[in-house]
């Protein structure tokens, strides 16, 4: 049966002004809902440090000092404006309607100014990363209070799927690191960069060793891998007993050994 997606609220924890929603999936998939698009938006977000989130800026609830002071400029604005509307069609009053009319302009700019001074101070800034939003509304809460953190399964920042998400702590997190693709892969390539080779008067690289170590692995016979390679039987027995070049290791042998820390 096909999975169904479910969609959930992410709850929003501080107040402001207008109208503004988040919907997050078990699919790990996010969705906001706004003025611009009431029945909803897929968001792809922005990536930071490798993870998607969402960034979004909302505007504060006004207090009543600030509402206060936009309606005081507002009411000289209307008084302004009816003065005008009385005088205007007196031509003897065409120096007052001026004036006039010049004061309520300086009131606007006013009113623009205190306006823009609040808005900028009541701006929030919303920050929500998709697979922590996944893990707090699909979930179980966590079994203590140090598994705090949400990892991805398969080390993939991009899968945030539910299956793949799930709670840990500092610990588990060091843990993974010894597992993780990339530390994998650093060790594999070190062996490469070494200085020079660490088998001396040897007539191999540590690519051909390396070959040697995966032919060996697929059946091929020390006589045959001695010919291909110009060396003794011998030498091809003390590298596949790990005498000789055993510094130089296949990336699956990696992969083995980092599982087998991690179960001890």
């Amino acid at each position: 049966m096909k999975e169904q997606e479910e969609w959930k609220e992410y709850p929003i924890k501080r107040k402001f002004e207008g109208f503004y929603r988040i919907e997050v999936s078990n699919f790990g998939r996010m969705r906001t809902f706004n003025s611009m698009h009431p029945e909803g938006e897929i968001v792809e977000g922005s990536i930071i440090e490798g993870y998607r989130c969402l960034r979004a800026k909302l505007r504060k609830k006004r207090n009543d000092r600030d509402v206060e002071a936009i309606e005081s400029v507002q009411r000289e604005i209307d008084h302004c404006n009816e003065k005008i509307k009385e005088l205007k069609n007196f031509k003897l009053h065409a120096e007052e309607v001026s004036a006039l009319r010049e004061e309520r302009d300086r009131l606007v700019q006013k009113r623009k100014k205190i306006n823009k001074k609040i808005t900028n101070k009541n701006y929030i800034n919303l920050s929500v990363v998709f697979h922590k939003a996944v893990a707090e509304l699909f979930l179980d809460p966590p079994k203590n209070k140090k598994e705090k953190f949400v990892i991805h399964k398969d080390f993939d920042k991009m899968n945030n799927h539910v299956s793949n998400l799930e709670w840990a702590s500092q610990e588990d997190l060091n843990a993974r690191l010894k597992k993780h693709p990339k530390m994998i892969l650093r060790e594999f390539n070190r062996q490469f960069i070494e200085t020079g080779p660490q088998v001396r008067s040897s007539k191999l690289t540590e690519l051909e060793v390396l070959t040697i170590k995966k032919r060996l692995k697929r059946g091929y016979t020390l006589k045959k891998l001695a010919r291909q390679f110009g060396v003794s039987d011998m030498q091809i027995h003390r590298i596949k007993t790990g005498e000789n070049w055993s510094h130089v290791k296949l990336l699956e042998d990696i992969k083995e050994n980092a599982k087998l820390e991690e179960n001890k």
